[in-house]
């Protein structure tokens, strides 16, 4: 009934290791556990590649369809007025001076807002007219959502993407890396 020596040797040595040996454990389970990859000829690649459309650019050279855009930057340099811009443009289908745009066309586009307060919001209000028009969506995590939560969040663009949207915007993924830029590779 009391703990002979071996076994309070073993408690601290879980106390101190425990949480290091469980994860090294689940890393050595998932790698056992894998089913490699499937694998594609190279020459099936090419065909199946050369019945897609090319993508469209939606922003100059910043935006392009079908792919995964970062605007990637510290804080305060104007990465959301820019995601901001980009969803009007999106929206509007209307082309800015100087941007090259692929078929300009109007979208329908949601905007996740991870990080902007409600108030950065009145810096729009001149515009107004023309937001009611666009009619772009936006879930603002800040507002009332409660903190981020990726799983949430995936299945929100899911739903976005069956719902027709083809634009989605997250802003603020630095809010996942307490806005440690040295953190991109994980970005």
């Amino acid at each position: 009934p009391r703990p002979c020596h071996g076994d309070v040797l073993i408690d601290q040595w879980w106390a101190r290791f425990g949480k290091q040996a469980d994860e090294e454990s689940k890393r050595r389970r998932k790698r056992e556990q894998a089913q490699p990859y499937e694998r594609t000829k190279m020459s099936e690649r090419v065909s199946a590649a050369m019945a897609l459309e090319e993508p469209e650019r939606i922003f100059g050279s910043i935006v392009v369809s079908s792919c995964v855009n970062i605007l990637y930057g510290y804080q305060n340099v104007g990465k959301s007025s820019t995601a901001e811009v980009i969803a009007i443009v999106a929206a509007s289908g209307k082309t800015i001076e100087g941007l090259a745009i692929d078929k300009p066309r109007k979208r329908k586009v949601l905007v996740i807002d991870l990080e902007q307060p409600l108030i950065s919001q009145k810096k729009w209000a001149k515009l107004k007219p023309l937001l009611d028009e666009l009619g772009i969506y936006v879930v603002a995590l800040g507002d009332k959502n409660g903190p981020p939560d990726r799983d949430r969040i995936w299945a929100t663009c899911r739903q976005a993407a069956i719902d027709g949207f083809e634009l989605c915007i997250i802003d603020n993924l630095n809010k996942y890396f307490q806005g440690d830029v040295t953190k991109k590779d994980v970005a």
